[in-house]
């Protein structure tokens, strides 16, 4: 697996005009928004890390790569391991710079702290989610038709969501019931779900793998 995380860690440079984008869109929008901007720079580098993963996968799909890579002595749950680790790690760190950009372009969350961590909480929890929705959908279609499905898959998700908020009396009823809970426990409870949510994705993406011909 070691070898694997290194392989994909190296095909990242493939990627590098994306990830310096992504930076300089991180740090010029931390400087001219300041606390504004923290939602969009949260969403922004959580879709774009998860971006990152997909593209190790369509590469090592070039020119049926990933058929060779399958001699190696690594088993297909152990490439499967590998693609959700390496997913975590990137969420994790792009996460953890735009944490680092908010907090050093707008200082402490004086004001709403308590609701300003826990965005931060919630994206983070986000980026687990993203990764255990695309990934298993990536192995299963491959390179494109796998980003189609992946955008088809959120576009009913956004519209569903948008449906919701518009049904009467919904968003009420959330908001009268995340008044009993404290936001602490929200977090705790999301992450939870999260990493539930990966463990079962990792389940799917290893039946993908065990029954995929290449």
């Amino acid at each position: 697996m070691k070898a694997l995380f290194k392989k994909d860690f190296y095909a990242l440079k493939e990627s590098k005009i994306l990830i310096l984008i992504m930076l300089f869109v991180v740090v010029i929008m931390g400087i001219w928004g300041g606390g504004e901007s923290t939602g969009f720079i949260l969403s922004y580098v959580t879709v774009l890390s998860g971006v990152l993963v997909l593209n190790t996968i369509s590469y090592d799909e070039m020119d049926n790569n990933c058929a060779f890579l399958l001699t190696m002595p690594f088993s297909r749950s152990a490439y499967a391991a590998e693609k959700y680790l390496f997913g975590i790690v990137t969420g994790t760190a792009g996460w953890i710079f735009s944490v680092v950009v908010i907090l050093a372009t707008s200082g402490p969350f004086e004001q709403n702290g308590d609701f300003w961590w826990s965005l931060c909480a919630a994206s983070l929890c986000l980026v687990y989610l993203l990764q255990g929705v695309m990934i298993p959908i990536q192995l299963k279609f491959g390179g494109q038709k796998g980003k189609i499905v992946i955008l088809i898959l959120f576009a009913a998700v956004v519209g569903a969501v948008a449906a919701a908020a518009k049904s009467a009396g919904l968003m009420e009823r959330i908001e009268a019931f995340m008044e009993h809970i404290s936001l602490g426990g929200i977090c705790a409870a999301g992450l939870a779900f999260s990493i539930l949510c990966l463990l079962l994705s990792f389940a799917c993406s290893v039946g993908i793998m065990k029954r995929k011909e290449f």
